[in-house]
């Protein structure tokens, strides 16, 4: 995998009995002992990290660390500004903090996609 291959040539990974893992980017990576991979988006607002999809790990596999972060947390807030955008349609909710949320959402987004287009510019 191109990712894990990126991240123990450039930084010290932890290690556990089972396995080595990494988090940075809002991503945990983890290598299990046997050679396999896990790979969780923990940009939730809970202890518990999300799977991601079998296109953001393709580009993990593919692409490389820096580039599949950048598309999960892409991704992520894509789905949150598009929860958040519901919310603001319904009765009961703070519309200003939701407005407040959304426009900072709105700033790391376009951050992220700056920096994607980066990568794909090099």
């Amino acid at each position: 995998m191109k990712a894990w291959d990126d991240l123990i040539a450039s930084v010290r990974v932890y290690t556990t009995i089972k396995s080595k893992y990494y988090i940075d980017n809002g991503v945990k990576i983890e290598r299990f002992n046997d050679g396999s991979f896990k790979i969780k988006n923990v940009m939730g607002n809970s202890d518990k990290f999300t799977d991601i999809t079998d296109e953001q790990l393709s580009i993990f596999n593919d692409v490389g660390w820096d580039i599949g972060c950048l598309n999960v947390n892409i991704d992520f807030l894509e789905q949150r500004n598009s929860f958040l955008s519901y919310l603001m349609t319904t009765d009961g909710v703070n519309k200003d903090n939701v407005s407040r949320r959304i426009k900072k959402n709105n700033e790391k987004l376009l951050h992220y996609q700056q920096e994607l287009v980066k990568f794909v510019i090099n």
